[in-house]
């Protein structure tokens, strides 16, 4: 998971057959580990990267407590229309494995 800023560069060390900013003909063996870059818009720092397991093979949860629902209604006050939503959610990790990034 990379931000957009290095989404090229990602690319280019997972996707390349040959090892990427050298002038050796070394095969780049990240590539056998079947990487893929995924471009995380809210990742707003340049060169901030992480590497994520599988989703069953992380800590990480997250919880649907009360899905969104919306509603409209008059506003008494104004005459208005107004929407009200809600939604309960809960996510965090009990541990932390699969889980690799930069500092």
């Amino acid at each position: 998971m990379v931000g957009p800023s290095d989404e090229h560069i990602a690319k280019r060390i997972v996707n390349s057959t040959q090892r990427p900013f050298t002038a050796d003909n070394d095969v780049n063996t990240i590539r056998d580990y079947g990487l893929e870059v995924v471009v995380m818009d809210h990742l707003t720092d340049d060169g901030r990267w992480f590497l994520l397991a599988d989703k069953n093979d992380t800590g990480l949860v997250y919880n649907d407590r009360a899905p969104l629902s919306m509603r409209k209604r008059d506003d008494p006050r104004t005459g208005n229309l107004m929407f009200v939503a809600r939604f309960r959610a809960s996510w965090g990790t009990p541990h932390v494995y699969g889980i690799a990034g930069s500092p």
